[in-house]
Parts: C-alpha cells; sequence; structure tokens
C-alpha cells in the first residue's frame, strides 16, 4: 500500500467505485494488482453547518443530481437545496473536483486533504515496524477520517502514532482478522498459480486485495461450478480470506485456450 497513492485518488478519482469494493462509506481502496485520511480542519460554519438528507436524485437535473452523489462520496453537503445555492452562486467553479464548489468549500476540503496527508504519512511510517499487525489504511471520506487497521492493539496503534505526530488527528482505528502483509503474500501466490488454473479449468481475469474488506479477491473466467472450492482448498485459506469470483462462462478461458494452441508449434 502505498499512501501517496492514497492521496492523488481524492482528487482524481470521481465518480467512485469506494469501491467501492465491499465497503463502505466512499474511501479508495487500492489498485487490482497493486497496492493503496479525521479532520483538522477550521471548519467554514456556511459550508458544514447539518443539512437535512438529501433527496432522491431520480427526477432531478443530472447536474444536480451528479453534484448530490459526489459530494455524499466526498463529505460534503449534499442536501438538494444547498447544492442549488451553490449552482446559482457567481462564485462557484470547478477547480478541485468536477462538480461546482464555493471557495470556501474548496478551503475547507483542501485543510482537509492536508491533514490527511499528515495522518496518512505518520501511519505508513509506523506501520513499517508493525507489519505483522498492521490491515492496512484508506481514507473515509464521508466520516472525513483516515482508517487504519490492525490485528491486535488497535487503539494502542492510534494513540502511539498520534503521539508521533504530536498532535491530534483524524485517524480511527478498526481491528480486522488479516494483516495486509498475508493478505498481499496471498495475491502473489494466486499470481503466480495460472498453470495450475489451467488444470480447473480457469483463467485468473484479476487479483486484488480489498483493504477495507480485510480480504484478498481472485476473478477467474471457468465454466467449472467448482471451481471456488477448488482454489480455496488448493491456497489451503478461509473463505473469509479470499474471495473468488468467476464469470460461470469460462469465455476468457477458451480464448486463452485457443490462444496457446495456435501458438504451439
Amino acid at each position: 500500500m502505498h499512501v501517496r497513492a492514497i492521496v492523488v485518488g481524492v482528487l482524481l478519482i470521481v465518480g467512485v467505485l469506494f469501491a467501492a469494493a465491499a465497503l463502505v462509506a466512499v474511501t479508495f481502496p487500492f489498485a487490482t494488482f497493486g497496492d493503496p485520511m479525521l479532520e483538522r480542519v477550521t471548519a467554514v460554519p456556511a459550508v458544514s453547518d447539518a443539512a437535512p438528507a438529501p433527496a432522491a436524485t431520480a427526477t432531478l437535473e443530472p447536474d444536480i443530481a451528479y453534484a448530490i452523489s459526489q459530494r455524499q462520496q466526498f463529505g460534503l453537503r449534499s442536501d438538494e437545496a444547498w447544492v442549488r445555492s451553490v449552482a446559482a452562486d457567481p462564485r462557484s467553479r470547478m477547480n478541485l473536483l468536477d462538480f461546482l464548489m464555493l471557495p470556501e468549500e474548496e478551503a475547507e476540503f483542501s485543510a482537509r486533504t492536508q491533514s490527511y496527508e499528515t495522518v496518512a504519512a505518520a501511519v505508513d511510517a509506523y506501520a513499517a515496524g508493525h507489519r505483522d499487525e498492521f490491515g492496512g489504511v484508506w481514507i473515509d471520506q464521508e466520516r472525513h477520517t483516515v482508517v487504519a487497521a490492525w490485528t491486535a492493539n488497535a487503539e494502542l496503534h492510534r494513540l502511539a502514532i498520534l503521539a508521533s505526530i504530536g498532535a491530534a488527528g483524524p485517524l480511527a482505528a478498526r481491528t480486522v482478522r488479516y494483516p495486509e502483509a498475508r493478505l498481499r503474500a496471498l495475491q502473489d501466490r494466486m499470481t503466480g498459480d495460472r498453470d495450475w488454473l489451467a488444470e480447473i479449468p480457469a483463467v485468473m481475469t484479476m487479483s486484488s486485495v480489498d483493504i477495507m474488506a480485510n480480504t484478498a479477491e481472485l476473478g477467474i473466467s471457468s465454466a467449472n461450478p467448482a471451481a471456488a472450492a477448488l482454489i480455496l482448498a488448493h491456497d489451503g485459506v478461509p473463505a473469509d480470506m479470499l474471495r473468488v469470483t468467476s464469470d460461470g462462462r469460462g469465455s476468457c478461458w477458451r480464448r486463452a485456450a485457443r490462444s496457446r494452441a495456435s501458438s504451439s508449434p
């Protein structure tokens, strides 16, 4: 997991997933085949006042509906009346994200992102010495917090990280079952099992680690209904550690088989 990738993802990944992955409030889990900020902000009252629940977006104009959905994902005020007032304000602009924001909202969002960077970097540095218990880190945008997961002593780790910063910060702790290092090792092992998969028969279509769900993921193309069970048995891991998803048709496997056949001497 590369924390810096998380920070970039905050500003670039719009219309998320979050995937998002099993999971949860909109956060930014982490890339397929590879790796993945609480709020230290001086809030602007007009921006952060409590607001009524957002209206259903099905009957709204597309730009208003889109702004509402994205604001919900990024933890910004998203009720219809507010979104319309922002759209009508001549000061509104589309700089940081791809929907209109007031300058005050941009300032709050930027300050929040800076606090995420500080805390996430501290988590990354601290976790380097505790890989056996570290379950990963992600950003819960809706709740304005960095979440660090641990297999044990979660609150003690949280306090130690804040102590390393020397100040209070937007950091929450969660207890999970598997350390990230173990999930990454399983992902690497699965990636190296392509030849064995062909015997099921199946072909791998994706491999990833869902940090927020605390599980490795494997996508396959196979017509064998027992493929997922065979893979779990082969890797010797419980079902909550590895989520196997099959297309159930084996179309990708058939294409791969034809390609291998045509390339054979």
